[in-house]
């Protein structure tokens, strides 16, 4: 699988044929994070791969496998679908069913938990919580 894939129907397509692939790609990028973010916190705020290779190629003593990048696309395109499904479910029912999950995404565990932790609105953001509360204070 190329490290350059940036098409959202060829991340569509991975996720829904090869789940676990796809899982695998996502739980990396999300250990990476956990490793890198602290030191790089500008790592959450990256919205290409250009500006994500730059960051790379500025940090050579990290020796960073960039197809880690692919991870971070895997899973802005499943929280999208996911989005998606709850809003038909919403404008079909007028309720989100959490547990329902479209037939083709359902061999992506890891990115299933991380959806449902996933703030949906700001108020729900732990870190903006912490703004928040130390503003308050």
């Amino acid at each position: 699988m190329s490290s350059d894939i940036r098409n959202f129907s060829q991340i569509e397509k991975l996720i829904k044929e090869n789940p676990r692939l796809a899982d695998a790609q996502a739980f990396e990028w999300h250990q990476f994070l956990k490793t890198n973010a602290q030191s790089s916190p500008e790592l959450y705020s990256m919205k290409s791969s250009e500006d994500f290779y730059r960051w790379a190629s500025e940090h050579p003593e990290k020796n960073i496998n960039t197809s880690v990048w692919v991870g971070k696309e895997i899973s802005e395109a499943y929280y999208y679908l996911r989005r998606r499904d709850e809003d038909y479910q919403m404008s079909k029912n007028g309720v989100v069913d959490h547990s329902s999950i479209p037939n083709a995404l359902v061999g992506t565990t890891f990115l299933a938990a991380t959806f449902l932790q996933k703030p949906k609105i700001m108020e729900e953001d732990r870190k903006y919580q912490k703004i928040e509360d130390g503003l308050k204070k």
